[in-house]
């Protein structure tokens, strides 16, 4: 006989909706949330000028003097290791 009592509806439990860790789902909602802000919030010269101090250019760390008046130096040959994942 099956038992449909309320206690035993108590006792399942759910699955979770993504069967991911914590971290890939914080990273994927920033993924996506830098994303959308570029795509539907972001001016198209803010965008280029935010693509400028984040986006990885080798030619930042090889010839510093040839992207000079171009792209951002200082700080940005330090992040962009990591900032252009996100872009």
């Amino acid at each position: 006989m099956l038992n449909i009592s309320p206690d035993a509806d108590a006792r399942r439990t759910r699955q979770p909706l993504f069967n991911l860790p914590g971290v890939v789902t914080v990273l994927l909602v920033a993924i996506v949330a830098i994303h959308a802000v570029r795509e539907y919030l972001l001016p198209h010269d803010l965008d280029l000028a935010v693509l400028m101090s984040f986006a990885f250019v080798p030619l930042r760390l090889t010839d510093p003097a040839a992207v000079a008046g171009i792209l951002p130096l200082g700080g940005a040959r330090i992040w962009t290791f990591v900032s252009y994942a996100f872009l």
